[in-house]
């Protein structure tokens, strides 16, 4: 019986200390390293987890993946924080390798004026200051890119209606996009939210001068 307990208890020990080095792994696994690189030290970045400060000798943190909101010097940068190393850079200059990922795009665009999918919007994460170059159907765009979630938005209204490639570039890093311009199907969401405006300024204007 003795003999029994002892071998239950080193089975519990062993399950034990298995399940809690497998949790630290899991720890590990989730958790990513984010170098900030600054113009200046010290300096302060506001984040759900409470203020970080940064000093020119301790600039790296531990943050969970995912996306991630901060503010720094007075302005809010929405990150995109990946698994392993990531370097974020406040400086422009260039030292940094960008790393330009795509959140999302207008794949169907119709410039048909319902507010409905009228421009192409180009949704991209950077981790640096940079400048895109959007190039659609021969014609060049340039737009500046922070840290963070950029919108590049295009009119889509020279633009017949047919299949186009759209290709933007950040640096080293180029990517195609596939566009199709369609102006059928205009839907009634323009005048619907001009109609809802019209009638709240309405109950307003009555309510002030009844």
């Amino acid at each position: 019986m003795k003999k029994t307990v002892i071998f239950l208890l080193v089975i519990a020990a062993s399950v034990i200390s298995f399940s809690e080095i497998n949790f630290f792994l899991f720890l590990g696994n989730t958790e990513s390293r984010v170098t900030f690189i600054l113009n200046s030290y010290p300096g302060l970045i506001n984040t759900r987890y409470g203020e970080i400060k940064l000093t020119e000798d301790n600039h790296t943190v531990f943050l969970s993946p995912g996306i991630l909101s901060i503010i720094y010097k007075g302005k809010t940068y929405e990150l995109n924080i990946k698994k392993g190393e990531n370097t974020v850079s406040f400086t422009d200059d260039g030292k940094t390798p960008e790393d330009i990922t795509l959140k999302k795009y207008t794949e169907k665009v119709s410039p048909n004026g319902d507010w409905i999918n009228d421009n192409i919007r180009v949704e991209i994460y950077s981790n640096v200051f940079s400048q895109a170059e959007i190039e659609i159907n021969g014609e060049v765009t340039e737009k500046e890119i922070i840290p963070g979630l950029n919108t590049l938005s295009l009119s889509a209204q020279n633009l017949k209606d047919g299949d186009y490639t759209l290709k933007y570039t950040v640096g080293k890093t180029t990517q195609n996009l596939d566009i199709n311009v369609d102006r059928s199907g205009k839907t009634n969401a323009r005048n619907v939210v001009i109609a809802v405006i019209a009638a709240a300024l309405g109950f307003i204007t009555y309510q002030i001068i009844k």
